[in-house]
């Protein structure tokens, strides 16, 4: 039988947590430059600008054209609108860092 681990999903909280402890921060002190930093990646966002952080990747913000899509069970038309979205390309070394131990989250079902 496989043994399941329990994944924690690094949240807010939790990386304030890591860098007080780190940086011998207080938590106000860590939440608050957790804050400020998604922030500025919120207001390069928004002006349309992407985010690179070195050793880490590039956030991009694309827009998409308005168009028209078909719903595909009663294929009625409808209206797309304009939209941005954001796509994350990971560095070289972010791939190579994942991929020392590969398979930990692999969605192929194993044998066994």
């Amino acid at each position: 039988m496989r043994e399941k681990t329990k994944k924690i999903t690094p949240t807010r909280q939790s990386l304030a947590k890591d860098i007080a402890t780190k940086n011998d921060l207080t938590m106000a002190e860590a939440s608050a430059l957790v804050n400020d930093v998604f922030q500025e990646i919120s207001k390069a966002f928004e002006s349309g600008e992407d985010v690179k952080i070195s050793k880490f990747g590039r956030f991009s913000v694309n827009a998409t054209l308005a168009r028209i899509a078909r719903n595909p069970k009663t294929k009625v038309p409808a209206k797309i609108p304009n939209h941005n979205g954001i796509t994350f390309k990971p560095s070289p070394k972010m791939v190579s860092d994942i991929n020392v131990n590969p398979g930990v989250r692999s969605r192929s079902k194993s044998s066994g």
